[in-house]
């Protein structure tokens, strides 16, 4: 099977927004990723994701189009995790995920990208922060004082973004 590639964007102000079509938890994760004007855009989650080193890189299957075969991409074991558990078995959901919507291969689109994060976390209907699968258990250990949990908050000023 072919490895994706990310196809340039057409306009400067464009970004792409990945639907995650529905699936059962455990199966081939399967995308279909659609550039789309920041003025005409649908509704969308962003994703913030822990980075991680790749090294156990999963492979997601991506298509431009309904007509077009599915090819593989690589992601980060986090991302992979993220997906089959915010994966619904029957309704698409979209997303954008700077690590896969990003052309990280062309430093000329990414510069551009990463210099509007800001905005594109705002124009998200919802940020979802994602810290890991396995977060839960050591997280939980590393704020045990004394026996005792305490509470953790996470605060996002999308305002202050640049």
């Amino acid at each position: 099977m072919d490895l994706y590639k990310h196809s340039p964007l057409e306009h400067p102000i464009s970004i792409r927004l990945l639907t995650l079509l529905p699936g059962e938890y455990g199966t081939a994760v399967s995308c279909r990723i659609t550039e789309y004007d920041r003025a005409s855009i649908l509704p969308y989650e962003a994703l913030s994701c822990v980075w991680e080193d790749p090294e156990s890189p999963q492979h997601i299957l991506i298509s431009e189009s309904l007509t077009q075969a599915a090819k593989r991409f690589f992601v980060t074991r986090n991302i992979y995790d993220a997906l089959q558990r915010l994966r619904e078995v029957s309704t698409p959901r979209i997303l954008w995920i700077d690590a896969v919507c990003i052309g990280q291969e062309n430093t000329e689109e990414k510069g551009h990208q990463v210099a509007h994060m800001g905005k594109i976390y705002r124009q998200a209907t919802c940020v979802i922060v994602w810290l890991g699968e396995d977060y839960g258990l050591s997280a939980t250990k590393a704020l045990l004082r004394g026996g005792r949990p305490i509470e953790v908050y996470i605060v996002l000023t999308l305002d202050r973004l640049p």
